[in-house]
């Protein structure tokens, strides 16, 4: 008889088994009839590593079956009270549990801390009808980390995956992404006169301005993806990403996905143009290297709209960390190699 996850073990094989380290640690909270810790179990077999299963039941029948496993130990409790006693950074945390709301969110703070950076969280059951409240945990929790990147598999009930990763991205810039999004949702496409339409309007005309003519565009920092449809209507195809969380709860556009600019999951050179409006001012210094190189890696072209010194006060503003003339700009480009199809443009 097949489990409710029998279509995700071969994926918890693979993200197991493909985290480049050969002493990784892997933690199982909620073991039951042992799906889950066969396939995690097999990957740090094959891959190395160990793998450390908790659940509050005794599951005699899976630890008779797995005894004398040399990378594989299991600890019997509550898996709140034991993350108290924890001692060892995490690699990948699978949870399949209660899948109540308090106590999932409890799991993923308390355990999360100790995944490590780029690290990943997956758990069991995010579309199943009779756990509503796992997946609001999930969204609390991705709500208070808003740089994790979350992927979410439908079939078998579902299993969520959620990627630990820090990105260049200030505290302020998030605040000033909840006082946007209240001017920058429910507007008028067609309203050619106020600045937040206008913006898209002129970057339609740069990009068909541009030889060849681009068609596959990617929006980096796409908040809701109210410029995408204005970009639809002008006939590009055109794709977005954001790492908002509320920006994308309330997407307008059904080609947005969560992402960082850190690491963008395209193709080398995959799209025609790659653009921003007001996106790379908001980046520290220390990661815009890695962030330019990324986007110039996805695009054929690059065309951004920044705020730059000498243009007036709007920059001034709290969140706005890297704001330096065009000079800058084009020292940086060069120095990275990257500077031959970038279009850089004053944002006003």
């Amino acid at each position: 008889m097949k489990s409710d996850i029998n279509k995700h073990l071969t994926r918890l094989y693979k993200l197991t088994a493909n985290i480049p380290f050969k002493e990784k640690v892997v933690v199982e909270l909620g073991v039951r009839s042992g799906e889950s810790t066969t396939a995690l179990l097999a990957a740090v077999n094959d891959t190395g590593g160990r793998l450390i299963s908790v659940d509050i039941a005794e599951c005699n029948k899976t630890r008779r079956r797995l005894k004398g496993e040399p990378n594989w130990s299991f600890i019997h409790g509550n898996d709140i009270e034991i993350i108290k006693e924890w001692d060892k950074p995490i690699d990948h945390l699978f949870i399949d549990t209660s899948h109540t709301f308090k106590h999932t969110l409890a799991e993923l703070r308390e355990w999360g801390d100790w995944v490590k950076e780029n690290g990943i969280m997956s758990l069991h059951d995010t579309t199943a009808q009779n756990y509503p409240d796992l997946m609001k945990a999930i969204e609390k929790y991705l709500e208070e980390n808003p740089t994790f990147l979350f992927t979410n598999y439908p079939e078998c009930f579902g299993l969520g995956v959620i990627q630990k990763q820090s990105n260049a991205l200030p505290k302020e810039y998030w605040e000033a992404c909840r006082w946007y999004l209240n001017d920058a949702y429910d507007l008028d496409i067609d309203d050619k006169t106020s600045f937040y339409p206008q913006r898209y309007y002129e970057i339609a005309d740069v990009l068909k301005s541009l030889e060849p003519n681009p068609q596959k565009i990617l929006e980096v920092g796409c908040l809701t993806g109210y410029g995408i449809n204005i970009l639809e209507s002008r006939g590009f195809e055109i794709y977005g990403i954001e790492i908002y969380g509320r920006a994308i709860r309330k997407r307008v556009s059904d080609h947005i996905i969560k992402a960082s600019t850190e690491t963008l999951p395209f193709r080398n050179k995959s799209f025609d143009a790659v653009i921003s409006l007001g996106v790379l001012e908001h980046i520290h210094r220390s990661g815009l290297d890695r962030v330019l190189l990324e986007m110039d890696r996805v695009g054929k072209a690059n065309i951004h709209r920044i705020h730059m010194k000498g243009f007036g006060r709007f920059w001034n503003r709290s969140w706005h960390i890297t704001v330096e003339n065009i000079g800058f700009w084009k020292t940086l480009l060069e120095k990275l190699g990257i500077g031959e199809h970038w279009h850089l443009y004053h944002e006003p």
